[in-house]
């Protein structure tokens, strides 16, 4: 296995989709999504989960985060967010930091984004995306619905194409947010041809997704993990909150009934 990072993780986003709910809860206009509670007991965020899976065996490293530096701010004073590295680099697009990243160091780039809920393990992902065979490899689950996520066409594992339609279907497998990028001849030529110096110039993430997809670099993993979500709108983050509020409570029932 080829030497493990810290996980980079890209928590810059405005979260303009489901920004009018956070607004309608009272929450301050430069409020990270990423800091959305999940509903659990003592008031763990999307971000302060995704620290403690990147920080857990085999990585064992405080991972990178990417944000401004008002989600910075709003991140330290969290009681949630454990031990971190903060970078407030500025890009434009959300996959930029892990693209500038594999080209700047031409090693293995794990990261994914601050704001989806998955059951996974990074351990499971890594296992996976050797047993692929690809350079790159993207979570992916038919959980739920998302507005405008990236829906795939997968054949044999591997992605041939995909679509952002207004709404996913029940059926769609859509990016979830979590990838790993190998160095690869191929997928470097990509970030040589399509990244400028500048990173305020990159081209949307699209479009360099688009190029290796095209040249079959890249993989879809579906059968880790069980409960999958990627928080871009009000829609997805109701779903998930129910769907975790039934486990949890159908979890306590069964404690209850072991109880007599």
């Amino acid at each position: 296995m080829a030497e493990i990072g810290p996980v980079i993780i890209s928590a810059g986003g405005g979260g303009t989709r489901i920004r009018p709910m956070m607004n309608s809860i009272g929450l301050p206009p430069d409020y990270p999504k990423h800091l959305l509670p999940i509903g659990s007991p003592g008031g763990e965020t999307l971000l302060g989960r995704i620290v403690r899976q990147a920080s857990a065996d085999p990585i064992n490293t405080p991972p990178v985060v990417y944000t401004t530096e008002s989600g910075k701010k709003h991140m330290q004073a969290h009681p949630d967010i454990g031990p971190v590295e903060y970078r407030t680099d500025q890009f434009v697009f959300s996959m930029d930091p892990l693209y500038y990243q594999l080209r700047r160091t031409g090693a293995r780039v794990i990261g994914c984004a601050g704001d989806f809920y998955s059951d996974f393990t990074w351990a499971d992902y890594l296992a996976a995306h050797e047993q692929r065979g690809l350079p790159m490899s993207v979570l992916a689950s038919s959980a739920a619905g998302s507005k405008e996520a990236a829906v795939f066409e997968i054949e044999n594992g591997r992605i041939t194409g995909f679509s952002r339609p207004p709404i996913s279907g029940p059926d769609d497998y859509r990016n979830v947010g979590a990838y790993i990028i190998d160095p690869d001849p191929e997928i470097l030529t990509v970030m040589n041809d399509l990244l400028p110096e500048l990173p305020e110039m990159a081209p949307a993430d699209d479009t360099i997704f688009s190029r290796m997809v095209s040249l079959g670099l890249v993989g879809a993993i579906t059968d880790i993990g069980t409960r999958h979500f990627n928080i871009n709108s009000e829609l997805e983050y109701t779903a998930m909150l129910d769907i975790l509020s039934e486990y949890a409570g159908a979890g306590a029932s069964q404690s209850t009934s072991n109880a007599h």
